[in-house]
């Protein structure tokens, strides 16, 4: 079967025929968000994600009430990966029997819940019956400064690579989850309410963009070393990262070996974390995670730097030695 990003580009080039059809488009298929400009100059940013039951939250573990916040938090976050700002959003779901009025009360009240921390508002939508499980497609409308639009596609030679947070949390708090040990699920507790509950970086993302030069920006949604290649390939740029630079926290690295597997795959391949990765002049890397520091409760790191697209892109390991960093995160067809 075709993979997720071979689907995507061929849609994107089917997309193209009508040049009418682009009228007014700043950014379209590819990004995290969709980018319009009106007559009068100004960009609107348009995104659509989509939560199915058994592909991206199992019931088991998952409160109507936290999908809800989830979907939400998956839209936001790709607006804010354009440096935008969410204002609406239009909620569609698919209900199937199983579901009674109370849950969907929860659904929307996770929903609202998160909305109401970032001034957004719901909209409207459709709401049909499922002979499947209970999907939920939440497209998000925001908007942003001309000057602030930033894409996977500006990296420069020799930026500097940077990451808000410790990627790879979300997927220890999924691991923990699965595995029903309630000592460990209880021991990594930030870790899972990261899964089940995650904050997408929108105010983190408004200050980045409005006091620094950022080059390429993307939010870690398929695992890190898959939102690099994006970048890489985009901008036609390579990259490498280094091994004893990568965030990766104390709770991930708990879950990890209590589960014999490896927190650096967690980090580079685990997803869903909506965290920021993007790229900046290496002569403003310093400040920008110092400023960041005294304004968030969140840490910046300096991961790595993005190199000419011939060298590719690479893992370098404590010992000096490298590999490939390949895009082996989240693919929906693999």
């Amino acid at each position: 079967m075709i993979g997720e990003f071979e689907l995507i580009a061929k849609i994107a080039s089917m997309s193209k025929a009508s040049a009418a059809v682009n009228r007014g488009l700043a950014v379209g298929i590819g990004d995290d968000a969709a980018v319009i400009r009106s007559e009068s100059g100004d960009y609107s940013v348009i995104t659509t994600d989509m939560l199915v039951e058994g592909v991206h939250f199992d019931l088991q573990y998952f409160t109507f009430y936290e999908i809800g916040w989830r979907a939400v938090a998956a839209n936001l976050s790709d607006v804010a990966a354009m440096g935008g700002k969410p204002i609406y959003i239009v909620v569609a779901i698919a209900i199937p029997q199983k579901v009674e009025a109370v849950n969907i009360e929860a659904l929307y009240a996770g929903m609202n819940a998160l909305c109401k921390q970032f001034d957004v508002v719901i909209i409207g939508g459709d709401t049909t019956f499922s002979l499947g499980g209970l999907t939920v497609s939440i497209t998000a409308l925001g908007t942003v400064l001309p000057e602030h639009l930033k894409k996977r596609s500006a990296a420069m030679v020799g930026d500097s690579i940077l990451l808000t947070g410790t990627p790879g949390d979300s997927k220890a708090g999924l691991q923990a989850l699965r595995s029903q040990d309630g000592q460990l699920i209880k021991a990594c507790a930030s870790a899972v309410r990261k899964h089940l509950t995650p904050l997408p970086r929108v105010a983190e993302s408004a200050f980045l963009v409005s006091s620094f030069p950022l080059n390429a920006m993307i939010d870690v949604s398929d695992g890190v070393a898959s939102e690099l290649n994006h970048i890489c390939k985009q901008s036609k740029v390579g990259a490498v990262i280094y091994q004893n630079k990568l965030p990766v926290s104390a709770q991930a690295k708990i879950v990890a070996a209590e589960l014999t597997q490896k927190s650096d795959d967690y980090f580079l391949n685990g997803g869903e974390d909506f965290e920021l990765l993007f790229t900046a002049p290496k002569t403003r890397a310093n400040d920008i995670c110092l400023q960041f520091s005294q304004r968030f409760e969140l840490e910046i790191t300096e991961i790595g730097t993005i190199l000419p697209a011939e060298q590719g892109i690479w893992l370098e390991h404590d010992n000096g030695q490298r590999t490939e960093c390949a895009a082996t995160g989240w693919n929906h067809f693999q």
